[in-house]
């Protein structure tokens, strides 16, 4: 049964070698197989478009947790004033 399969699998491989072939050999067929083949991938992760949204996030993070430290206020000159030191 497994050298079925893979009897299957190569004979898959040989298909899409034949197609490929004949295809190439005409804009128009090469064009038909560009567009299968992305319609097979599906969408590609695009890791700098993935990247540059994590950074804007953690830039917002990092602004709204500034803005809750100074919303806290200088916390040194506190201790200055109440220990008087």
């Amino acid at each position: 049964m497994l050298s079925r399969n893979i009897d299957r699998i190569n004979a898959e491989n040989d298909i899409r070698a034949a197609r490929i072939g004949l295809q190439v050999q005409s804009g128009e067929g090469f064009q038909e197989l560009i567009a299968d083949l992305q319609k097979q991938m599906g969408k590609v992760f695009e890791y700098d478009e993935a990247r540059r949204a994590m950074q804007a996030k953690r830039d917002v993070l990092n602004s709204e947790a500034i803005a809750e430290l100074n919303s806290l206020g200088d916390m040194g000159n506190v201790y200055t004033r109440r220990t008087g030191t």
